[in-house]
């Protein structure tokens, strides 16, 4: 399979981008989507570590993420998280073709990877899993017949460190390669916790994985990947800092605001394990026709905890969580591509995933909310914790094809269709506390069974050689599922939810220009969602609940720009807008309607970058960037005005110098203008739904970080 970037061309055009998006090999530049591809020298020029750190690349993207438990991917205004095992994400994150789970799975560490592609808009007829608002497609190195390998050691503030390489070759020249690759990321927290009865920072980093490959080809046309994965993740994280105390009826001994920000007093230990780990087995046959059958086979499994976790943001013991969740699953795809040289080509397959969802959970009265409430006059046998627990079992067969036709030599028609059918089981209970109004609900099942057909069909038309007109119309589909989190009402029908749906419609130009020094690429979208799922907070329950809202809609655009206009300098920027607004949504709450109002999401988001390299020496040459990003503000989830955000601007840097054997030392920089911002906030919190008190939470973003990296390639 070709590589990200093959070698440019001549003399300073723009290298050749070439993607598997489509479920082939094919240049960005020829792919009627909108997507957005960023190779492995492209996250290394970014010092980007995660997935949460690509925003400040792709326009439309944003992601908001407290912890990785539940990390809220927007893509063109809709968000994307699942906070509960009864609800699935919008987005599709996939690596090497394996569709990663559930949303606790989805922050990848970008160590020992090829490529991501950021595909935008609904995927379901070429991806395997509830692709609605896009898909993220993660591609590894792959290991051949040439010995190569890599290894780094980074050192920043905070005590930051991160050290991994990877080592690929033949075991058996032609016939067996392997690949191992490693890694270590740890750095203190950004948040001092001034109590001394809690961890002395939060929001540390300490994780730490392994990815390995054995590539067998015993013939030309046979090609074999076991793939094995395994990564532990151990970060004390941060629910919200107190910044303000609004109403404290019952007297209850506070804190409240501390001088920060990223300063908190809290008691819990915080600590956040996840442990994600899988293995694949792809086999690729190519026929002496052209023709080429791909499956795809793999096991993954998630564990997530969150053991004693500070819910009210006081140094004394009011109130604290225990989660524990896990995630298996086994998936099945099978697929056939026609020769990508004939007038008509198609790609068809079949999906299967059988998924088991466990979650258990809890929450903790901690002593000193004990004596707060028996002072109250609550008797001590009713102040027990609440635990619920759900579980879901899913299975999900879908049969999909692609075909596309050339009706001229510059006219394509394509059009593609997927059936989907799947069941979901599940089981919930909970053990309440009923004198704060959370009821005890025996242990009761349900069940949803949904079949969808959704279509894509577009029109591609080539002007010339090096541009591209298309348009596009895709469906989407999302099941529906259950609200199965704390619950405030015994009735199991309070929390089911429906399926949703999306109809999508995209113009787009790709085109490369200035004899290929320059590349710009627009997309024009609107999408039409009806039964959209949305995530709200229940300021009764302290939790968050799903439901569906009639109608949305996302219009906006999409534009990518890129050049090199000398020798050694390169330009970029993106920039992305998003009018995302509930066409109809007037139950959102006894009566609020919030039809016409904004989606929680911010509706601009720009990025630019330039870099110049050039010689220093015959053996060195030097290397130096700069990164802007913006993301505009957002206005709240419409039933707590508090939780709008204010703008983000952030600028990171990077300079240093590479050899011609290999070594390169960098000095990096992310914030570099130190900027304090809000990732979320909102009033009431936890203790506002037991004793209430409310409180005004906000979380804040990484303040300005700075490291050295040393690094060797071989």
């Amino acid at each position: 399979m070709p590589a990200l970037s093959a070698a440019a061309q001549d003399d300073l055009g723009l290298d050749v981008v070439v993607v598997t998006s489509q479920k082939r090999a094919e240049n960005i530049q020829d792919v009627p989507i909108s997507v957005t591809a960023i190779s492995e020298t492209e996250l290394r020029n970014r010092s980007a570590e995660s997935l949460r750190d690509l925003q400040d690349a792709v326009p439309n993207l944003s992601i908001y993420s407290q912890t990785d438990f539940n990390p809220n991917f927007i893509i063109r205004g809709v968000s994307s998280g699942a906070r509960n095992v009864g609800f699935e994400s919008s987005l599709g994150v996939y690596v090497d073709g394996v569709y990663m789970g559930r949303t606790s799975g989805f922050n990848q560490q970008l160590d020992d990877i090829e490529r991501v592609e950021v595909l935008r808009g609904p995927q379901g007829t070429l991806f395997g899993k509830n692709s609605v608002s896009g898909a993220l497609n993660i591609v590894t190195r792959r290991p051949g017949d040439d010995f190569e390998g890599s290894v780094f050691a980074e050192y920043g503030n905070f005590d930051h460190v991160h050290v991994g390489g990877y080592m690929s070759g033949p075991l058996v020249e032609g016939i067996l390669a392997a690949k191992l690759s490693g890694y270590v990321r740890q750095r203190d927290g950004f948040v001092e916790n001034i109590n001394p009865d809690g961890p002395e920072t939060v929001n540390n980093e300490d994780t730490w994985g392994v990815r390995g490959e054995l590539r067998y080809t015993p013939v030309p046309a046979l090609d074999i990947a076991l793939r094995g994965d395994y990564t532990a993740a151990d970060r004390r994280v941060l629910n919200g800092e107190v910044e303000a105390i609004l109403s404290n009826p019952v007297g209850l001994p506070l804190v409240g605001d501390v001088p920060g920000p990223r300063t908190v007093s809290i008691d819990g230990k915080n600590k956040e394990d996840r442990t994600l780990s899988g293995t694949s087995l792809t086999a690729e046959y190519t026929f002496d026709s052209g023709y080429e059958l791909t499956s795809i086979s793999a096991l993954r499994n998630i564990e997530y905890g969150l053991p004693d976790a500070d819910l009210d943001g006081e140094p004394a013991s009011y109130l604290a969580t225990d989660y524990i969740d896990e995630i298996s699953q086994l998936t099945q795809e099978i697929r056939l591509a026609s020769p990508q040289d004939q007038r008509w080509r198609y790609i068809a397959g079949i999906y299967y995933l059988d998924q088991d969802s466990d979650s258990s959970r809890s929450l903790v009265l901690g002593s000193d909310m004990r004596s707060t409430l028996g002072a109250l006059g609550v008797p001590p046998a009713l102040l027990n914790d609440l635990t619920y627990f759900g579980t879901v079992e899913t299975q999900s067969f879908a049969l999909f094809g692609n075909l596309s036709v050339d009706i001229t030599d510059r006219l394509e028609l394509e059009g593609g269709l997927r059936y989907n059918k799947e069941s979901k089981d599940l089981v919930f209970g909970q053990d309440g506390i009923d004198v704060l109004g959370l009821p005890t609900i025996a242990p009761f099942s349900d069940e949803i069974e949904e079949e969808d057909l959704s279509p894509t069909i577009g029109l591609n038309f080539s002007p010339t050689d090096h541009t591209l007109l298309y348009a596009r119309y895709a469906r989407g589909f999302k099941s529906g599922g259950w609200n199965a989190d704390i619950l405030s009402s015994p009735d199991p029908e309070d929390i089911i939810f429906d399926a949703e749906s999306i109809d999508s419609y995209e113009v787009g130009l790709k085109t490369d220009f200035f004899n290929r020094r320059a590349r710009l690429n627009v997309a024009l979208f609107h999408m039409s969602y009806e039964d959209i799922q949305v995530s709200r907070f229940n300021s009764v329950t302290s939790s968050f609940e799903t439901a569906n809202a009639a109608e949305a809609r996302s219009q906006g655009f999409e534009v990518e720009f890129s050049a090199r206009p000398a020798e050694g300098l390169d330009l970029s920027a993106a920039v992305g807008y998003a009018d995302a607004e509930y066409k109809s949504y007037p139950d959102a709450a006894p009566g609020v309607d919030l039809s016409g109002t904004r989606l929680d999401a911010p509706d601009l988001t720009l990025s630019a970058a330039a870099q110049y390299t050039r010689p220093i020496s015959a053996n060195l040459e030097a290397t130096g960037r700069l990164d802007y990003s913006y993301r505009s503000d957002t206005p709240g989830d419409g039933l707590d005005p508090t939780s709008a955000l204010d703008s983000i601007k952030t600028l990171n840097g990077r300079i240093g110098v590479t050899s011609q054997n290999g070594v390169s030392l960098f000095f990096w920089a992310r914030n570099i203008t130190d900027e304090d911002y809000v990732i979320a906030a909102y009033d009431g919190g936890n203790l506002a739904s037991t004793i209430g008190v409310e409180q005004r939470f906000a979380t804040y973003g990484e303040p300005r970080t700075y490291g050295v990296m040393l690094s060797f390639d071989f």
